[in-house]
């Protein structure tokens, strides 16, 4: 099976043997993207899974493998390949993602979900073992192309290192699609995921407000007859000690990952000297604002390394669509 773009930018899954022939075979066609209707059937080498109890839309026919899908009602179709869409017609990025993934020996399929995006690898073969490639995996995408949710676009980096965060803006459906498909999907294909490696940062929100990947927010501590320094060693020694606690989506009570005590404990750490800035700057704030409260983000947990080597691509992929003021700036 393979991950094929038509000329509307719609996705197929057809078998690598299939020649350019007539294909008629029935397609539900959901937001940009079509699956071929069945459960997991093989229909003149053509199949996808579908649930047509998530997505009642149109049933459309293509007549030949060569041909754009059936014009919708609505829907613009553009013609002409140099005529300007969003801001660039050249989408480099995307075209030699796309090139790579369906000249690929393994198969990104896709499964339609309702208000999630994930790439699963089909197997370990997907990730590096030992500092070492793995022989490359199929991978399965949810996805629901109507997908919402934030992400922080890059504002600039601070004379202190931190990324500081411009806004919070909508993910456009190319950009999901670029994360899921183009980014992991591709790794996996590879045997690239970076998966089992974990990635530490720190940033400053649009209120120059310190935050770190995994943290654990509104941490209230007392500052009165103390020190910065002091509060830091108090906040280490009750993590090392499993005095601070949060509860993770499964409502378990979990303890500081090691890692990040770690990290914690080296001076010479970027997370030792970011919450050590962080205690300073609001216990400065709250001197002069006569508080003896104030509020921490703790880092607690980490995050995969994996999630972090796909937003170069998904930057690329923005360039591409004259999104340059747009670029994400922290997973």
């Amino acid at each position: 099976m393979q991950l094929v773009i038509d000329e509307d930018d719609f996705v197929h899954y057809i078998d690598s043997k299939t020649k350019s022939g007539r294909l008629n075979n029935l397609f539900e066609t959901i937001g940009d993207v079509s699956f071929v209707s069945g459960k997991d059937i093989q229909v003149e080498k053509v199949a996808v899974k579908i649930d047509n109890q998530i997505y009642q839309k149109e049933i459309v026919k293509i007549k030949d493998d060569a041909k754009p899908i059936s014009k919708f009602k609505d829907e613009q179709i553009i013609n002409n390949p140099k005529e300007m869409f969003i801001g660039n017609t050249e989408y480099k990025t995307g075209n030699n993602s796309i090139k790579e993934i369906i000249d690929s020996d393994k198969t990104i399929f896709y499964e339609p979900t309702i208000g999630n995006a994930q790439a699963r690898a089909l197997d370990n073969n997907a990730f590096y073992n030992n500092g070492k490639k793995g022989s490359g995996a199929d991978t399965r995408v949810e996805m629901d192309f109507n997908y919402t949710a934030l992400y922080k676009v890059y504002g600039y980096t601070d004379k202190d290192g931190l990324i500081n965060i411009a806004s919070v803006t909508p993910y456009a459906s190319y950009q999901v699609y670029a994360h899921e498909a183009l980014g992991h999907g591709a790794h996996n294909q590879k045997g690239e995921n970076t998966g089992s490696k974990e990635f530490y940062q720190a940033y400053r929100d649009q209120n120059k407000e310190i935050h770190f990947q995994g943290e654990l927010t509104g941490f209230q501590v007392s500052i009165e007859n103390l020190t910065p320094e002091k509060i830091f060693n108090n906040i280490i020694s009750d993590l090392k000690n499993q005095k601070i606690t949060a509860i993770d989506k499964k409502n378990n009570i979990v303890t500081i990952n090691p890692k990040i005590l770690n990290e914690l404990n080296n001076k010479n750490s970027e997370y030792y000297k970011y919450l050590y800035k962080e205690i300073e700057e609001k216990f400065r704030e709250a001197k002069q604002n006569n508080n003896t409260i104030i509020n921490l983000n703790l880092p607690f947990s980490t995050r995969k390394l994996e999630e972090k080597n796909t937003v170069n691509l998904e930057n690329e992929i923005l360039k591409d669509q004259g999104k340059k003021n747009f670029l994400r700036g922290v997973y």
